[in-house]
């Protein structure tokens, strides 16, 4: 269960039951603890913080996860083939890389500039077409930068089926 690798709280508690039990091993507070653990791993909660449930598992299997990355990949895609040009060259050459990645590290800045004008602007003047215009255009550098480089794409096995379902609804 690496839920727990990453909780100073929760890994010191499982070392000091694990010195507790190794203590008094074949003791009541031996047995009683064992039963409780086992029936904790085994448990629905213990899964669900886990992460281990059926549905993730099962993720990367499912119609919605192709679906979902199909879309996600199809803008990078289509920059990327905006890229290679007519002819459809097999290399995009290294311009259109050294662009990609240009764009790609705009794309915070940009956000960090709209969180600049939010906070400073008066309300009176500010319009939230305006946040929705530059979150736009940060998401088309984020999407230029994936265009270069499929490691910057959108991971969607590590963000799970959570997020992907939320944004649907």
């Amino acid at each position: 269960m690496p839920y727990y690798k990453n909780s100073l709280i929760l890994s010191s508690a499982i070392r000091f039951a694990d010195y507790l039990t190794q203590s008094f091993r074949g003791g009541l507070f031996h047995s009683l603890f064992a039963y409780t653990r086992e029936a904790y791993r085994n448990s629905a909660t213990a899964r669900l913080l886990s992460g281990a449930g059926f549905t993730e598992r099962e993720w990367e299997n499912s119609g919605l996860y192709k679906a979902t990355l199909k879309i996600a990949d199809f803008i990078p895609d289509f920059f990327y083939a905006l890229c290679r040009g007519p002819g459809n060259r097999a290399d995009p050459g290294p311009f259109s890389g050294y662009i990609s990645r240009v764009l790609g590290q705009c794309a915070l800045p940009v956000l960090g500039l709209m969180t600049l004008l939010m906070l400073t602007v008066p309300q009176e003047y500010w319009n939230n077409l305006y946040s929705l215009g530059i979150t736009v255009f940060a998401l088309a550098l984020f999407y230029a930068a994936g265009a270069g480089d499929r490691v910057k794409r959108i991971d969607l096995k590590a963000v799970g089926p959570w997020p992907v379902i939320f944004a649907f609804i």
